[in-house]
């Protein structure tokens, strides 16, 4: 029997223990919550210190694993094939953790892709638990595991209309936190790598100043655009330049 299915068949309807036993530990630290986009994967860590009475052990029948929780033994979406099994993310990195010592469980997570199409956070919960024995107490530790949302061609839609600035500003914020510098709305050039001036290509002319007289906060001081439009795109700059190419029905 492998211990994929040892943990399996064993772990389930374990009885959990209260503070101050044998088995008891106190949370040290854990990664922070993660963003994951499609095709991506995340390591996430936890260290916790063992305030029991009893070592715990990498390996063997009463190993010490990481399992889901809330609820118990759940089937998680974010398992990886680095789990032991689909509801135990990990076992201690150290062999053995005396009373007194912190140990520590790394972990890798994969969004599935039904998460990926909806996007979206989730609450991964888990617990420490010494298998065939018992749960340790459920402490709450848990991801907060927010996922990008898989573009489809109905994100590309374009708005050519916007209330107000803080419509315009809303926009833009939302599609560069979903596509990044990926975006298919529109392209950047980092000034400080002297990347080579953008051309018009789009009935802007030949004009291509970054800015003109009618932004003007200070007399005598013309300052940069941060939005030029014309009869059939936008044009959008933040602290580098930044063309919105997508075509407007005319």
């Amino acid at each position: 029997m492998t211990m994929a299915l040892l943990v399996s068949l064993l772990a389930t309807n374990l009885p959990a223990v209260k503070a101050g036993g044998v088995y008891d530990y106190q949370w040290v630290s854990q990664t922070a919550y993660p963003t994951i986009s499609v095709g991506e994967t995340k390591e996430l860590s936890l260290k916790i210190k063992n305030t029991g009475t009893t070592a715990w052990t990498r390996a063997g029948e009463n190993a010490l694993h990481l399992g889901t929780s809330r609820s118990t033994d759940r089937n998680s979406g974010f398992y990886t094939e680095n789990w032991l099994v689909n509801n135990r993310a990990a076992s201690l990195l150290e062999e053995t953790v005396k009373p007194g010592e912190e140990g520590n469980f790394i972990f890798k997570i994969k969004p599935r892709e039904g998460m990926v199409k909806a996007g979206g956070c989730y609450d991964e919960y888990f617990t420490p638990v010494v298998e065939n024995v018992t749960w340790l107490r459920d402490e709450g530790i848990f991801w907060r595991i927010c996922v990008v949302k898989q573009a489809d061609n109905s994100d590309f839609n374009t708005y050519t209309n916007f209330k107000d600035e803080a419509d315009f500003n809303d926009y833009f914020s939302q599609a560069d936190k979903i596509y990044g510098e990926e975006t298919p709305l529109y392209k950047s050039y980092n000034d400080s790598e002297a990347a080579p001036a953008p051309t018009p290509t789009n009935g802007m002319g030949d004009d291509e100043t970054r800015y003109s007289s009618t932004n003007v906060q200070y007399s005598g001081i013309d300052e940069p655009d941060i939005v030029k439009v014309n009869d059939k795109n936008i044009f959008y700059s933040q602290w580098s330049y930044f063309t919105y190419d997508e075509k407007v029905a005319g």
